[in-house]
C-alpha cells in the first residue's frame, strides 16, 4: 500500500524479482479489502497514504482474525512516534527515502517470517518401478509425494485434500489420462500445473486436446526422469509460474498487458515441445494469439493458412526442414518478406547470429529463452 507511483514501481519490481506475486493499491480502504480477500504472506504499508493513515490500516488489519497474523512492514517519510503498542503490530519500520540495501534486508525479514510449507504433488500412473525412482527423488527435494495408480481413487482424493502439481500418466488401470482430466474440468478441479509422463503415441490431434489441460508433456525414455523432476521443480522455484489463485494471476497480468502485444498472432516454429508449450503459456498470458509449426515445413504451411500473423519465433534446428531453409523460403514471398523473425537456437556459437540474420532473421536469441528478453523483443518487433 504506497501512494507514491515511481516508488511503488520499484517496490513491486524488486519483489517480483525476488520471486513474490504482488497486489500494489494506492489507498488504504483498498489494501484492507485486498488484505481480507486475498491473505498475502506480508504487507508493506506506507503511513502516509491518501484516503485514511496507515496507522488506522494496521490497526484495522489486527482487528480482524483473517488477517491479524499477516506480517506488516512499514516503509515511510513519516516522522511519527511509534508507541510500544503499535509496534507490536509491525515487524520493522523502514524511513524514506530507503536505499537498495533496506530494501533489500527487508525481502530477506519477509522470507524468514514467512512459514514454509511443503509442496504437495500427486503422480498416477501404473508404472511402479518407474514411480518410485520419482517418488524418492521427489522427496529428498522437500516434496509431499502422493503416489496412485488408479484414476478414481485420485478423483475422490482430490476432493478433500489440495495439491500444488499433478503428474500424470495417461494410462491409467481403470481409465485413460484424457479421461481423467474432463473427469476434473467437469468438476472446475483443474487449477494447478499438470505434467503428463507417457510411453503412449501422441497424435497431434490428441496433443492439441492435452493442450487444454496440461503444462507439458514428457515422453517416457532415456533421461525423461530427470527432465521430469526438473520440470516439477521449476513449477515452485520460477517466479512466472501459474499462480495458486487465479484471480490474482489476472490482477497481475490485467496491469502487464500493453497495448503493442494485444490481440498480436505469434506462429512459434519449434520441434521441442517443452520449448513450445513454456512460450505459449508466457505469451499468452500476454494477450497474444499463438499458432505452433513443428518444423520448418509444417511452419510455412501454417502461414500460408494465417496471412495475419504479426511474428514468428523460428527455432533453427529441426528435422525435416530446418530454420535456415524455412526463413530463406520465406523471404523469398515478396507477401511474407515483412513478417518479423526471431530465430533461436540452443547453441551460442560465434557464427550462429550472423547465419540467421543472413537466412532473413530479424533478431535472435540463445536457449533457454529469458522470458524478459524474449518480451523485450516482441515489444520492439511489434510495436507500429
Amino acid at each position: 500500500m504506497e501512494d507514491d507511483k515511481q516508488f511503488l514501481g520499484i517496490l513491486s519490481e524488486l519483489a517480483e524479482k525476488k520471486g513474490y506475486k504482488v497486489l500494489s493499491v494506492n489507498n488504504g480502504e483498498e489494501g484492507i479489502k485486498l488484505a481480507e480477500r486475498y491473505k498475502p504472506d506480508a504487507i508493506l504499508l506506507d503511513i502516509g497514504l491518501p484516503d485514511i493513515s496507515g496507522w488506522m490500516v494496521a490497526d484495522k488489519l489486527k482487528s480482524m482474525e483473517v488477517t491479524m497474523n499477516i506480517p506488516i512492514h512499514v516503509i515511510s517519510g513519516r516522522d511519527d512516534m511509534v508507541s510500544v503498542e503499535r509496534k507490536k503490530n509491525l515487524v520493522e519500520w523502514i524511513k524514506k527515502p530507503a536505499n537498495l540495501k533496506e530494501i533489500d534486508n527487508l525481502f530477506n525479514n519477509i522470507e524468514v517470517n514467512i512459514p514454509k510449507k511443503l509442496k504437495k504433488l500427486l503422480i498416477i500412473d501404473e508404472n511402479s518401478e518407474e514411480v518410485n525412482s520419482i517418488y524418492n527423488n521427489l522427496s529428498e527435494k522437500g516434496f509431499e509425494v502422493t503416489l496412485l495408480d488408479n484414476g478414481l481413487h485420485a478423483y475422490n482424493l482430490m476432493k478433500t485434500e489440495k495439491y500444488d502439481c499433478l503428474i500424470l500418466d495417461l494410462k491409467l488401470k481403470d481409465m485413460t489420462g484424457i479421461e481423467f482430466l474432463e473427469k476434473l474440468e467437469k468438476e472446475n478441479s483443474i487449477n494447478f500445473p499438470i505434467l503428463i509422463h507417457t510411453k503412449e503415441d501422441i497424435t497431434q490431434d490428441y496433443e492439441a486436446k492435452l493442450k487444454k489441460y496440461v503444462d507439458n508433456i514428457i515422453i517416457k525414455g532415456r533421461r525423461s526422469v530427470d527432465r521430469l523432476i526438473d520440470e516439477a521443480s521449476l513449477f515452485f522455484n520460477n517466479v512466472d509460474l501459474k499462480l495458486e489463485d487465479k484471480k490474482i494471476q489476472d490482477i497481475k497480468y490485467n496491469h502487464e498487458l500493453e497495448s503493442s502485444l494485444i490481440n498480436k498472432k505469434v506462429l512459434i516454429i519449434d520441434d521441442d515441445m517443452r520449448n513450445v508449450f513454456s512460450l505459449s503459456s508466457a505469451l499468452q498470458e500476454k494477450g497474444i494469439s499463438v499458432i505452433v509449426g513443428r518444423n520448418g515445413a509444417e511452419g510455412i504451411e501454417k502461414l500460408h493458412e494465417n496471412l495475419d500473423i504479426d511474428l514468428i519465433i523460428m527455432d533453427v534446428m529441426m528435422p525435416e526442414m530446418d530454420g535456415y531453409t524455412a526463413m530463406k523460403k520465406i523471404r523469398k514471398e515478396p507477401k511474407l518478406q515483412n513478417i518479423p523473425i526471431i530465430a533461436v537456437t540452443a547453441k551460442a556459437m560465434k557464427d550462429d547470429r550472423q547465419k540467421c540474420i543472413e537466412a532473413g532473421a530479424n533478431d535472435y536469441l540463445t536457449k533457454p529463452i529469458e522470458i524478459d528478453r524474449l518480451i523485450s523483443l516482441l515489444r520492439v518487433w511489434l510495436y507500429k
